[in-house]
This record gives C-alpha cells, sequence and structure tokens, in this order.
C-alpha cells in the first residue's frame, strides 16, 4: 500500500533562494483561550486516536471539567499559540525548541498545532501576510475536496501553476509520476 506524501513546488535553485529568511510558521489568529483549553488544559491519555473517537474525547474532557482539571494553571506567563504543525526554521531555533519545557504538551490533543507557535511565537507579525494557514506554513494543500485531498495525475497543471510561488510542498500526493510531470522528468 502506497503512502501519502508531501511532494516539492520549488525547483532547487529556488527553493534555496526562497529559504534564505528566518522562518516561516503559519499562526491561527482565530485561536481563543477555550481552544487552549480545550487542546491542553484537560487530561488525555496518549493511547487514544482522539480524533477517531470524538466520544470518548467529550467522555474525557467531562471527566476533567468535574474534577476541576486545569493543567493551565501552572503556566500563567505562556502566551499559546496555535497554527499548522508543518513549518520550516532555521538550525539556530532547534535548541530553543529543545530546551522549552514541553510537559504542558504531553497528554493533549492536537497540541503538535501549539507546540512550535507557542514556543517561538514572536515570529507571529512576520509571517506571510495571507488568511491561509497553509501558505503561512509553506504547504499547498486542499481541504476543500478532501480531509485533505489526495493530488492525481489529473491535478499536474494545477500544481504546475503553484511552482515556485509561496508553496514549498504540496500535500498529499501518492503517485511518483505526478512528481515526474510537474518538473518535466518523464
Amino acid at each position: 500500500m502506497l503512502q501519502c506524501h508531501d511532494i516539492p513546488l520549488m525547483t532547487r535553485s529556488y527553493f534555496k533562494n526562497y529559504f534564505k529568511a528566518d522562518t516561516y510558521i503559519g499562526f491561527n489568529k482565530k485561536f481563543t483561550k477555550k481552544d487552549v483549553m480545550l487542546r491542553i488544559g484537560y487530561y488525555y491519555p496518549n493511547n487514544v486516536d482522539f480524533r477517531k473517537h470524538t466520544n470518548i474525547r467529550r467522555l474525557y474532557r467531562f471527566a476533567s471539567s468535574l474534577l476541576r482539571i486545569n493543567r493551565l494553571k501552572k503556566y500563567p506567563n505562556i502566551s499559546f499559540k496555535k497554527g499548522p504543525n508543518w513549518f520550516s526554521i532555521k538550525t539556530e531555533y532547534l535548541n530553543e525548541i529543545l530546551d522549552f519545557n514541553n510537559s504542558i504538551f504531553m497528554h493533549g490533543f492536537c497540541a503538535d498545532e501549539l507546540f512550535i507557535q507557542t514556543i517561538l511565537n514572536r515570529f507571529e507579525t512576520q509571517q506571510i501576510n495571507s488568511k491561509d494557514d497553509n501558505a503561512q506554513a509553506l504547504r499547498y494543500i486542499d481541504w476543500h475536496r478532501g480531509g485533505p485531498y489526495v493530488f492525481t495525475i489529473n491535478d499536474v497543471d494545477e500544481l504546475k501553476k503553484n511552482l515556485n510561488t509561496n508553496y514549498a510542498f504540496a500535500r498529499k500526493v501518492v503517485d511518483p509520476e505526478v512528481i515526474d510531470r510537474i518538473f518535466n522528468l518523464e
């Protein structure tokens, strides 16, 4: 069974030139304190896929609220941010990420969409001016035709139109021939 992959949407020289800047981190402007509580304020065990089992997630959330669990109380000075879990940074920021106390993100729900944005939130004002969080994270993703849509050989012209733009990668592609056709390697 083939797996879906991200594919490049930039030529090598365009890619190297484009990534001379520091960071490309998407930020969701509509993220609220209530969203933070729902994501990491309650306790969720790591061994359950809560995206598939929404009723179990609701049960944990309800039990946590009954027990007055609020994991955020320990972190009053953290400004939580949200965005896509895809990002691009220079290596000089890695130690800052690795040294951050990430315990608040453990046992959370979809906490991977808060982790980098919270740690590197100072870059929020430096992002691409776009309403599309995926563009900010440099990913061409079609959420309207799928969850996300899997691009096929029939979508090569659409993908070519986005070659060497603000999208470094397209998500999701299964057929390796799509790459060959985008870059005229056939």
